[in-house]
This record gives structure tokens, C-alpha cells and sequence, in this order.
């Protein structure tokens, strides 16, 4: 009978620790507004995971498995706008991504494989303009990439490999207007470069031919 008090004793206290290790935890700002809330099973977050403001809003919302990561992900604004939207698998972004400025302005927008950049990302200034676009491959920019002044206009264009500068790079005045040109090899200024000047002149100060990265003197270059 003292055997099986005992057994029973402690199966109950098995169970105890069972539930002791499943707990949702939540946390709150000093007013009692709910600031984020979480299921842990021996410690690791598990499943739904929420953030919220202060006002009450919801700042992110999205799913632990294991404590990585999974699935949707999402996160707002503190006005109640989305400010991104992507997915996670075993605790890297995979697939597309969006971000949007606080107006609602889409500001971002590429994609992820197993973690890293791949493929084309666009970026926008806030009125809707676009500022760059990028290719990445396995996370480092490649071929053209092109940027953009804030009237829409081209500011930049440089040529990429593997991450790179390699190949013709140009720059332009916010007008359209060229501001100077030349060409990389392996990260280094090679060949003729040219600056110009706002009248469109070549400006003799800042030109010159390259050299493995270096600027060669005057009676060199001729």
C-alpha cells in the first residue's frame, strides 16, 4: 500500500513538472497594455509569438517552431500600417520580401534563398520614386546595378560581378547630366576616366588614366 501511495506520488509530481515546462509567457507596458506574448516549452518558443504597441496595435506577428523562426512573419507600423511581409524557414528569410515606409509606401522588395539576397531588389524613395535596383547572386550584387536621385533621375550606374565593382561605371547630375564615367577591373579604377563639369567641360583635375587603381602621371598617361 506504501509502494503504491508512493507511485502515485510521483506521477503527480511528474505531471507538475510536465506542465512546468509548457507556459505561455506574456509581458505588459506599465499601463497593462499587452507588449508580447509567447508559448515556451522547456524554454524554447514555440508556436504563435505577438508584439504590440503601446496604443494596442499590433507591431509583429508569426510563428516559432522549435525556436526558429517559421513561416509568415509580419510587422506594422505604429500607425497601423504594414511595414513588412515574408516568410522564414528553420530561421532564415526564404522567398519575397516586402517593406513599406510608414505612409504605406512600398519601400522594398527582393527575395531570399535559405537566408541570402537572390535575384532582383528594388528600392523606393517614400514619394513612390524608385532609388536603386540591384541583382544579387547568392547574396553579393551583380551585373548593373542602378541607382536613382530622389526626381527619378539615374545618379548611378555601376557594373558588378560576383559583388565586385567590375566593368563601365557612370554617374550623373540630379539634372541628367553627366558627372563622370570610367571602368573597374577586380575593384580597381582602370583605363580613361573622365570627370566633367557642370557646363559639360572636362574637368583636367579629377581625369586622368588608371592603373591597377592608381592615377598615372601626366607624362605617363601620354
Amino acid at each position: 500500500m506504501r509502494f503504491v501511495a508512493t507511485l502515485l506520488g510521483s506521477c503527480a509530481l511528474l505531471a507538475l513538472a510536465a506542465c512546468a515546462e509548457r507556459e505561455t509567457r506574456a509581458l505588459k507596458f506599465a499601463n497593462g497594455q499587452p507588449w508580447s506574448e509567447i508559448l515556451l516549452e522547456d524554454g524554447v518558443a514555440q508556436g504563435r509569438w505577438r508584439t504590440w504597441y503601446e496604443n494596442g496595435r499590433s507591431r509583429a506577428d508569426g510563428r516559432y517552431v522549435n525556436g526558429l523562426r517559421n513561416g509568415l512573419w509580419l510587422t506594422w507600423w505604429e500607425n497601423g500600417q504594414k511595414q513588412s511581409d515574408g516568410r522564414y524557414v528553420n530561421g532564415r528569410q526564404d522567398g519575397q520580401w516586402t517593406h513599406w515606409f510608414a505612409s504605406g509606401q512600398m519601400a522594398s522588395q527582393g527575395s531570399f534563398v535559405d537566408g541570402v539576397l537572390e535575384g532582383e531588389w528594388t528600392d523606393w524613395y517614400g514619394d513612390g520614386k524608385k532609388r536603386a535596383q540591384v541583382t544579387f547572386h547568392h547574396g553579393l550584387q551583380d551585373l548593373v546595378v542602378r541607382s536613382y536621385w530622389p526626381n527619378g533621375a539615374l545618379q548611378h550606374e555601376w557594373t558588378y560581378q560576383s559583388g565586385t565593382l567590375d566593368g563601365p561605371c557612370r554617374d550623373y547630375r540630379e539634372d541628367g547630366s553627366a558627372l563622370g564615367m570610367g571602368e573597374h577591373r577586380a575593384g580597381k579604377r582602370v583605363g580613361t576616366w573622365v570627370v566633367f563639369r557642370a557646363d559639360g567641360s572636362v574637368d583636367e583635375r579629377y581625369s586622368g588614366q588608371y592603373e591597377d587603381g592608381q592615377r598615372l602621371p601626366t607624362q605617363k598617361a601620354q
